[in-house]
Formats: structure tokens, sequence, C-alpha cells
């Protein structure tokens, strides 16, 4: 996988992490769509952990007080 495929799929992934449609489907639809190889179920893994490190980082401040 090249940088500019992850940056790619990070941004699609990010994009559509908050859409009412899998973000995960959408990590194996665009490579397809594009020729790219399949990034792999390590990849889809890694980027919804960053994705839930985002999220937890912007909600901090709701997620202390909630606690």
């Amino acid at each position: 996988m090249t940088l500019f495929e992850a940056i790619t799929l990070g941004v699609v992934q990010g994009l559509t992490e908050f859409l009412p449609v899998s973000s995960t489907a959408h990590l194996r639809v665009i490579p397809a769509l594009l020729g790219w190889n399949d990034p792999g179920a390590a990849y889809s893994a890694v980027i919804q952990c960053g994705t839930l490190a985002a999220v937890v980082a912007a909600m901090w401040g709701d997620i202390t007080g909630l606690a």
C-alpha cells in the first residue's frame, strides 16, 4: 500500500464514520473501484482504532464530565 492509498482510505474512513452506512465497507469498496489491492483486516483494524482515538480525543471533556 502506498502512502497516497493510505491517506485516501484514512480520509474516506473519517468522512464515512459518522454516516449511517458502513465505513468499514468503504475500506473494501474504494480500493476495488480504484483497482488497488485489498488493504486487509489488519489495516481495517488499525484504522478503526485510529478513529476511536480521534473520537475520544475530540470528546475527552464530555467523557470526563460523564465519568
